[in-house]
């Protein structure tokens, strides 16, 4: 974990992931998440001030307003 920090990666810190273009319920955007469930934040548009929270669980896709899919997967033992 000490190399990890001293590497740049803090695990409090928030991560930022881009959402492909073109998402639905079947190809959702994988979110990785330790726990059953992440807070995802959607810019539903390139130039947004508004960002859209929702709360993701594991095996359940859930749909932004903005259309796009997302869903919570198993995250990497090793990045805790």
């Amino acid at each position: 974990m000490l190399i990890a920090r001293l590497a740049g990666d803090d695990r409090y810190e928030p991560k930022i992931y881009y959402r492909s273009e073109a998402s639905t319920r079947d190809y959702p955007n994988l979110v990785p998440a330790h726990a059953d469930h992440k807070i995802v934040g959607c810019l539903c548009e390139p130039d947004s001030g508004h960002v859209n929270y929702m709360i993701v669980r594991k095996g359940e896709p859930k749909r932004c307003e903005c259309g796009h899919w997302f869903k919570a997967v198993d995250a990497d033992p090793e990045s805790v």
